[in-house]
């Protein structure tokens, strides 16, 4: 997809949400079969946190975001937003309803199965409480929890969402009194299952690319290059896009950004650190093993293949979006900036120079080098000021990857010479 087409999808995305959403406000200023204020705005608040967590999934899930966007950044900060705000409507259900019956708060915890009725409300606590603990494990233990027991407590969801449709089904008062609200949550359902199609493929690899491992080169500082080459079929990505890459069948997929690339061949090469337990994984793979490749995501260095002037801060592996763009799309009013802690560190450093020539600088930590254009320091906002004309800091595109740490430093050094946060664009991986 264009650029111009990713952000027209997006404004639709946010445009059929809210229009979703619109039949239940509506019934919330108009049913008369409810006489209660609150307790009409507590079932229709039900409904609508149930939107909510439909809408959640489609963006939270990257193989259902990319038929609108493969920008799964903005996906997951839609999702973190929905989370954010749309939990208050989940949240008021149970509790308004408390209120109502003038019960306590066991009402909204305890199951009960002693009729069909009861049944039914029981499968809606059910899903209440695990909405808890997944609304919990993202909002206040996110930073505590490993990844896996974070990504586990999120398998949650699957069987959350089906108890959020089943609930209302046999209960909902407005569901029996409007055949047109009915139909709307039959639909719901209806598209909801076809989600669970979707991912369940992915988790099956149907729709993935499958790539044989066809070359490991290593390189000094742990860094490798994985070059893989297409098995069923081949692709060609945009420049600074990442994949999400399946070692084993049913294993963990982890997003790597492209290096390289081949139009001809298909064959696509991954600059990765061998740090972590999945990059120790992936190492244990052979020439030729299989591997099952997700993707392409991300929009990262999009407003920088033209000509228009940019500049690239790249710390270690973080040089891996910017080769492609260098090669195609460099020019005389492009420079880079390479940070490592030893020289030998910087990958395709020789064909840096060539194609950028003294727009070219290396930033050495842990070692003195008497060469030009070699900085033997972090880079500071004075390094990057003294190299760059005042024309390109006023008018350039500034690129950033690499750690979190060196992202955050390296935007505070552009921000103090003058750099404004709209030239600034930097790498996020969608986990």
């Amino acid at each position: 997809m264009t650029i111009a087409k990713e952000e027209l999808n997006k404004k639709l995305a946010i445009a059929i949400y809210i229009i979703s959403i619109l039949p239940f406000l509506y019934l919330l200023v108009s049913d008369t079969t409810i006489d209660s204020f609150w307790y009409r705005f507590a079932n229709i608040s039900g409904y609508i946190g149930a939107l909510v967590i439909i809408w959640q999934f489609i963006f939270g899930n990257r193989v259902i975001s990319k038929y609108i966007t493969s920008d799964y950044d903005w996906s997951l900060r839609a999702h973190i937003f929905l989370g954010v705000n749309g939990a208050l409507f989940v949240l008021l259900h149970p509790i308004l309803l408390t209120i109502v019956y003038l019960r306590d708060i066991r009402f909204i915890f305890l199951p009960d199965y002693s009729s069909d009725f009861s049944t039914a409300v029981s499968i809606g606590r059910v899903a209440f409480i695990l909405f808890l603990l997944i609304w919990l494990s993202s909002s206040i233990f996110r930073n505590s929890l490993k990844y896996k027991v974070w990504l586990y407590i999120h398998y949650l969801s699957y069987p959350m969402l089906l108890m959020v449709l089943f609930h209302p089904i046999s209960i909902g008062s407005l569901l029996l009194t409007y055949p047109w609200v009915n139909a709307y949550w039959f639909f719901l359902t209806i598209v909801s299952g076809l989600f669970f199609i979707i991912k369940i493929k992915n988790i099956f690899n149907i729709g993935s690319i499958k790539f044989k491992l066809k070359e490991v080169t290593e390189y000094p500082g742990g860094n490798c290059i994985y070059t893989f080459t297409p098995i069923n079929s081949k692709f060609i990505p945009k420049i600074g896009q990442y994949f999400y890459i399946k070692k084993d069948f049913f294993g963990e997929a982890y997003p790597f950004t492209i290096f390289k690339f081949d139009e001809v061949s298909g064959d696509i090469s991954f600059g990765i650190k061998m740090l972590g337990k999945y990059t120790q994984d992936l190492s244990k793979l052979q020439i030729g093993n299989t591997v099952y490749i997700d993707g392409p995501y991300g929009e990262f260095t999009f407003e920088g293949q033209n000509s228009d002037p940019k500049v690239i801060l790249a710390g270690g592996i973080g040089i891996t979006p910017f080769y492609e763009l260098v090669k195609k799309f460099g020019n005389d009013k492009t420079y880079l900036f390479y940070s490592n802690q030893l020289l030998d560190y910087a990958l395709s450093r020789e064909e840096f120079k060539k194609l950028l020539g003294e727009r070219y600088f290396d930033c050495i930590s842990d070692e003195k080098v008497d060469e030009s254009n070699v900085i033997c320091d972090l880079l500071t906002a004075d390094g990057i000021k003294k190299h760059l004309p005042s024309e390109i800091i006023s008018s350039a595109r500034f690129f950033i990857c690499g750690s979190p740490g060196f992202m955050r430093s390296e935007i505070t050094n552009l921000e103090s010479i003058g750099v404004k946060k709209s030239q600034i664009y930097i790498e996020e991986f969608g986990y």
